[in-house]
């Protein structure tokens, strides 16, 4: 009998707990929205607790990023007063060098090469192939350009004109296959010819024996053969391979052929600058019109001039 009673009691017990969550579900279902309501309430009573809570908090992070961005600029403004300090002691060496070389220059009685005035023109095509590096200009025969002129950009030396039509020209690139420009290494003056194999850095050929070069050497125009006057920056040693019978060292350019927009073309092969006479100041160049010499895209009233020293 007492078994019976106790089966009898669980039995009670779990009916008991089965009704009372059903009544616990219905009764919150019915009041989900009271709920709810009430769940707002709270969130709005415990909001201005929460937000004074957390200024302190964001005061902190705001102090530490603060002091992050005081701790870095610190650090470059020693940086900068470094380089700073550096870049005063080369000027005063460049200036002691500038007054040497000037000195240098009256024993001599060393003759500068005289201003040359140049044209100005944009790049409108690219000729480019695997086996031609060319690009055309708006500026031909009628705005005074012609064939072998050399052209050039911001940084430097890009090529030389090889044909030209009434209104446009078209320039030999020096990575070109075609292209032989000659060449001085600044470092030791070692004359070289810098020879394009249609790949982006073109090679120095012809170089002395056993000479010295290495990477980051500048390398400017000679002067020789009459087609680019000297000094023109045309690149630095980018790659010196020492092989079994030759050295062969690649050149990368001041200027990227892939980024050409606008050019120069400076008026080296004109009648009053032929061939063999560079540095010899001619009578009557000052007196050119300035029709003859204004850049086509007219940026500047007088007459453009540029020099390469």
């Amino acid at each position: 009998m007492a078994v019976s009673l106790q089966d009898l009691g669980q039995r009670l017990s779990f009916l008991l707990v089965a009704a009372a969550a059903v009544v616990l579900f219905l009764a919150g279902k019915a009041e989900s929205e009271k709920m709810e309501d009430f769940r707002a309430l709270v969130t709005d009573w415990t909001a201005p607790v929460l937000d004074v809570a957390s200024r302190p908090v964001q005061m902190l992070r705001e102090s530490f990023s603060q002091l992050d961005v005081y701790l870095s600029t610190t650090e470059e403004n020693r940086l900068l007063r470094e380089k700073v300090e550096r870049l005063q002691s080369w000027q005063a060496l460049a200036l002691k060098l500038q007054q040497e070389n000037r000195e240098f220059r009256s024993l001599l009685n060393m003759h500068d090469v005289p201003p040359m005035p140049y044209l100005s023109a944009r790049v409108i095509g690219d000729m480019g192939s695997p086996f031609v590096h060319t690009v055309l200009i708006n500026a031909g025969k009628k705005h005074g350009v012609q064939k072998d002129m050399p052209v050039t950009g911001a940084e430097g030396l890009i090529g030389r004109i090889v044909s030209t039509g009434k209104q446009v020209s078209r320039v030999l690139l020096l990575s070109d296959l075609n292209s032989r420009v000659p060449v001085r290494l600044e470092a030791n003056g070692y004359q070289s010819v810098l020879a394009g194999d249609n790949k982006r850095q073109p090679l120095l050929v012809y170089l002395p024996d056993r000479a010295q070069i290495k990477v980051g050497d500048r390398v400017v125009t000679s002067g020789h053969g009459g087609v680019f006057p000297p000094g023109i920056p045309v690149g630095v040693v980018s790659a010196v391979k020492h092989g079994q019978a030759n050295v062969e060292v690649r050149v990368q350019t001041f200027v990227d052929e892939q980024r050409l927009s606008f050019v120069q073309i400076l008026q080296f092969s004109d009648p009053e600058y032929p061939p063999g006479t560079v540095g010899e100041k001619k009578a009557g160049l000052n007196s050119r019109s300035e029709k003859d010499i204004t850049p086509i895209a007219a940026e500047s009233a007088g007459r453009a001039q540029l020099s390469f020293q």
